[in-house]
């Protein structure tokens, strides 16, 4: 997705706020995935160039996987739903 592309989707599921919110994933050195592992304020009556300079930076920063409203996300979550919902089922649970 490029960062046009992900901007303009931001924008538009904004339903006309200001402000947007833009999650990510990243993975840590022992390569443990963090689902939120991050997130980027936009603000949609900034200089476009800028915003893109931002989330472009955010991208190269080290794990970096995606962002949470790409394509590569719902690839990503639709393949591992089971694993992360056990994961997550035995965190509300207390158990390892």
């Amino acid at each position: 997705m490029t960062t046009r592309e992900l901007y303009f989707k931001a924008k538009y599921l904004a339903e006309g706020m200001p402000v947007a919110k833009l999650y990510f994933t990243t993975k840590n050195k022992e390569d443990i995935i963090q689902i939120w592992g991050g997130s980027l304020c936009i603000n949609f009556r900034d200089d476009l160039n800028e915003t893109f300079q931002k989330i472009e930076s955010m991208e190269t920063t080290e794990g970096f996987m995606f962002w949470n409203i790409s394509p590569e996300s719902e690839e990503f979550y639709s393949k591992n739903w089971s694993v992360i919902g056990k994961c997550l089922s035995n965190i509300v649970l207390n158990r390892r």
